[in-house]
């Protein structure tokens, strides 16, 4: 069991710490939270997904996801185009009896974004003995060390596990790690700052975190009357229910209203602040995706350009874990898929002009096209015909053409032999000009 040094009153203490917590087995946790103590207020899991940017921006990715169909190809990624789709086995169509598809892959996207991993057990096994059902198990009650003789030891509420039980899959990690990096730890000071925040601005609309005004006496009150003054005027003007309403000052007292200063006046545009710090450095989500729309976005200009980039810079990195991880549990020459083809397509008109500029050079057919706006193909076959413009033809065939025409040319203008060229001596060269000619 490892130990930490505190001090005390000048005095070291040793103290042992549990190795199978979530925070590692180098040091005691912060009370009561994971990622410490930002502005009097733990940072927890929970604290965090109670920050309106941090549960949209998780919860669009989640769902981002989740909506993907989810496939078996008989080729990795990079050959999508040739790949052949093959029947899918329950890892892809049911991973966890107890809840559907797109439940389990928002768990598995949740796991990764907001815990920096996903833990999973291999309850149920195919007769080939491939993983077929996998429970989510929740980050705070997973852990992983790595042993004395380089063997890692996995519990699951405490308990050991079988590393061939275990389906563990990081997000992001350092070199050595065997635990991915715990967003709650490394970014705590942005979502502390948030939490703090917030929490500020409720107790600003709720009773004002900082006094409305001061009640001026003429002269010394007794604090017996101070304390009954304050229980009186509380209740009495305390809430937005409240606010505006008369108030009777006797024996002299006046009542100063104060302003407030103009960093609380600031505080929305510090939480603005905060919250597309999160969506785009935290997330990498685009800040309109989640309702910030008082800043320009620069993902692109069109719908197209904006989804590409989405997908690119931010839905590829799970997409890509998840992949891999599923098709480590396959068969050898089978490989788990997102289709992307409906999330990234344009706008119906973006298509129609692509479907008709293939069309047009020859490199589409009817059917092809239709398959853009998943419409059915023509009946007997007559979507499979393709057109190719009248002004373009094969390279090749144009190059022969025109040789065979320059050479036709020149024949019609090589002119022919003249009988006077030719004298008496020279009778043999005679004859073949004639019989040439």
């Amino acid at each position: 069991m490892s130990h930490v040094l505190a001090t005390r009153g000048g005095n070291l203490e040793v103290r042992g710490a549990n190795p199978y917590q979530e925070w590692g087995s180098s040091a005691p946790p912060p009370p009561g939270a994971s990622g410490g103590n930002v502005g009097g207020m733990h940072v927890t899991q929970q604290s965090a997904t109670q920050i309106a940017a941090v549960y949209g921006c998780v919860s669009l990715l989640a769902d981002s996801v989740a909506a993907l169909p989810l496939r078996i190809l008989d080729r990795p990624t990079p050959m999508v185009a040739t790949a052949k789709e093959l029947k899918p086995s329950t890892l892809v169509t049911e991973p966890w009896a107890e809840g559907e598809l797109t439940d389990w892959i928002a768990q598995f996207v949740w796991g990764l974004a907001l815990g920096g991993q996903f833990w999973g057990r291999i309850t149920d096994r195919d007769r080939d003995l491939y993983a077929s059902q996998i429970m989510p198990v929740p980050n705070n009650e997973a852990s992983v060390r790595r042993l004395w003789n380089g063997e890692l030891e996995y519990r699951f509420g405490g308990q050991k596990v079988d590393p061939d039980e275990v389906f563990h899959v990081k997000y992001q990690s350092l070199p050595g790690m065997v635990e991915g990096l715990n967003p709650i730890k490394c970014m705590r000071y942005p979502f502390g700052l948030a939490h703090v925040q917030d929490v500020y601005a409720t107790e600003i609309y709720r009773n004002s975190a900082q006094p409305g005004g001061v009640l001026e006496a003429p002269g010394k009150v007794p604090q017996t009357e101070v304390e009954a003054l304050i229980r009186s005027w509380i209740p009495a003007h305390q809430g937005v229910n409240k606010a505006g309403l008369p108030a009777l000052l006797t024996e002299g007292m006046k009542f100063n209203p104060t302003m407030m200063s103009p960093e609380d006046a600031q505080l929305l545009e510090s939480r603005g602040f905060t919250e597309s710090q999160i969506c785009g450095r935290v997330f990498r989500v685009p800040p309109h995706m989640v309702g910030i729309v008082d800043r320009s976005t620069s993902w692109g200009r069109g719908i197209e350009q904006q989804e590409r980039g989405f997908v690119v810079t931010t839905l590829q990195g799970y997409l890509v874990r998840i992949e891999r991880a599923l098709t480590a549990l396959l068969p050898k020459g089978q490989y788990a898929n997102f289709d992307l083809s409906h999330r990234l397509r344009g706008t119906m008109l973006e298509r129609a002009q692509a479907a008709s500029l293939l069309m047009l050079c020859g490199a589409w057919c009817a059917d092809d096209s239709r398959a853009l706006f998943d419409q059915p193909q023509l009946p007997e076959g007559k979507g499979k015909e393709v057109y190719a413009p009248i002004n373009t033809e094969m390279y090749e065939k144009a190059k022969a053409e025109a040789e065979a025409s320059i050479q036709a040319a020149k024949d019609e203008e090589k002119p022919l032999p003249d009988d006077d060229e030719f004298d008496d001596e020279d009778e043999p060269s005679k004859k073949r000009a004639h019989a040439y000619a």
